[in-house]
């Protein structure tokens, strides 16, 4: 399987941020600040809006 790209991500996300708030939700919780790299879960370690260097995805510029 190929990893989905930031900008693919960033475009799932904010579909469905904007999708809940069309639906009267007064906002969204992202269980994930930043990434972590030191993390169990390899797969998961990179689920944060700031990478690993706390520079901010395209996720983090599309909530803007």
């Amino acid at each position: 399987m190929q990893p989905v790209s930031q900008h693919g991500t960033a475009n799932l996300e904010l579909g469905l941020w904007l999708y809940l708030y069309s639906q009267g939700y007064g906002g969204v919780m992202k269980w994930m600040l930043n990434n972590c790299p030191a993390g169990e879960n390899a797969s998961q370690n990179s689920y944060g809006i700031y990478d690993d260097a706390g520079q901010p995805k395209v996720i983090a510029r599309a909530l803007q």
